[in-house]
């Protein structure tokens, strides 16, 4: 049934939407500059250690591809949910394998779907202060997906007002919003171990067929700024920059 206390707090969700939007504008015109979007590949090759946070087996295959097979020997994957799904374990394993990284076990942080988010925090916390990270990848705040909110929310408790913890960038990744990037990356060369490695998440194929969707978000990008045939697209800032982000 609908009452005008539905209606009102409908209005006021919108309302409060456009100012969060009005907001984040204004920062990205003061902050990040908008410009053409720079090839990030020299300003990644710096990076000695790279913290990659999927919030699922297969996200950090899909949308976070080139930094996973370029920098495989310095990355560390660390997937939040789904560790005791055996098909879905045994997929990252196997991930592994293709990536030559056959000695290393999948590192999950919870058995199934349920986020504990002060256990979370901990466990990152403790992870990057022991690792001191060059750069960490998380999915965007615009993203629309409860999970992956989660997870950007989480990584701005964890460094809000203690970034002497880690002096670290932070990269956000596309999924299922676009972005307004400040870097992109041409993908078109390898486009084929792309494709490879996200038939390896099977259990994920069988009912949505997400490397159409990934790939025409990859093809997308390439047309809308006439950059190459296959590209992926990121907003990158220091982690001050990020946290300021997510409090517009």
């Amino acid at each position: 049934m609908i009452t005008m206390r539905n209606i009102l707090y409908k209005l006021l969700h919108k309302i409060k939407l456009v100012r969060k939007i009005q907001n984040i504008s204004n920062f990205f015109w003061n902050n990040i500059y908008f410009s053409y979007p720079e090839n990030i590949e020299k300003k990644a090759c710096l990076y000695k250690k790279i913290l990659l946070i999927a919030p699922h087996p297969d996200d950090e295959t899909f949308w976070m591809w080139w930094f996973l097979y370029t920098f495989r020997d310095k990355i560390d994957i660390v997937r939040i949910t789904n560790k005791k799904n055996k098909m879905r374990y045994n997929e990252a394993k196997n991930l592994l394998s293709y990536l030559d990284k056959n000695n290393e076990e999948p590192m999950f942080i919870f058995d199934d779907e349920n986020i504990n988010t002060k256990y979370l925090c901990m466990q990152l916390k403790n992870m990057c202060i022991k690792k001191q990270y060059d750069v960490i990848c998380v999915p965007s705040i615009f993203d629309c997906h409860h999970d992956h909110l989660q997870i950007t929310k989480i990584i701005k408790d964890v460094f809000w007002g203690n970034y002497n913890l880690i002096q670290c960038d932070v990269l956000q990744y596309e999924v299922w919003n676009t972005l307004v990037p400040t870097h992109y990356l041409n993908i078109t060369e390898n486009i084929e171990h792309k494709k490879k490695m996200m038939n390896i998440f099977f259990s994920q194929l069988k009912t949505v067929n997400y490397i159409d969707w990934v790939l025409s978000l990859n093809k997308y990008r390439w047309f809308q700024n006439s950059i190459n045939w296959y590209c992926e697209w990121y907003i990158l800032t220091t982690m001050k920059e990020f946290i300021s982000l997510y409090q517009k």
